[in-house]
């Protein structure tokens, strides 16, 4: 009974993982900062943190017969979300880009898909950026369920936002970390405990 139990009990946990919102969270740090206004609880070197949850059921690719290029949008409560200094930044236009083997290399990147109020400040193109120029990051342009390994894109892995009216990032810097939420490392946990369970030999007395 027990090695039947449990491969039912992992596929509960499976689907009920898929089914629900997904939140990603990243770290890092600001080494690029134009004076537009923040107090000095922003500077070089301050600390960031932020995370982006999604809904990933039910999404479409923007650009379905492209093979190579895939945009996904998502609407509240989809959110991306930025903690440096005293300053929070929440954006609730999520626009997740998956570029598998195209120019450049293989891309990810998360960002706010139109303008937004946060802070007294109008920005835009706030979001994390990776870029793999080897093309062996992705292997599809599919939407990821679990966050991108930061060491599958050697080249380029930041945090950027910008303001309207200026030319490039205003803000930016290095990720350090981008991992999922709390409860999926719980399920996944807990999904290898129950395979282990499952695998370990019945010992009769």
């Amino acid at each position: 009974m027990k090695q039947c139990v449990a491969p039912i009990l992992l596929m509960t946990i499976a689907t009920a993982a898929r089914a629900e919102p997904k939140t990603f969270f990243f770290e890092g740090y600001i080494d690029t900062l134009v004076d537009f206004g923040l107090d000095d609880s922003v500077m070089i070197g301050t600390p960031f943190s932020g995370s982006y949850t999604f809904d990933p059921a039910g999404v479409e690719d923007y650009y379905p017969d492209d093979p190579a290029v895939a945009f996904y949008g998502f609407v509240p409560p989809s959110h991306f979300t930025v903690t440096v200094g005293n300053y929070e930044f929440t954006t609730y236009d999520l626009l997740i880009g998956v570029f598998d083997n195209i120019l450049s290399g293989d891309s990810y990147e998360a960002l706010n898909w139109s303008n937004f109020y946060s802070n007294g400040f109008e920005w835009y193109a706030m979001g994390i950026f990776l870029l793999d120029t080897t093309r062996t990051a992705l292997d599809s342009d599919a939407l990821p369920h679990t966050p991108p390994d930061l060491v599958s894109f050697p080249f380029y892995t930041v945090f950027s936002a910008g303001i309207p009216g200026h030319l490039g990032e205003v803000m930016g810097g290095p990720l350090t970390s981008l991992t999922p939420e709390p409860g999926s490392l719980a399920i996944l946990s807990l999904g290898t405990a129950l395979l282990l369970a499952a695998r370990r030999p019945l010992h009769r007395t």
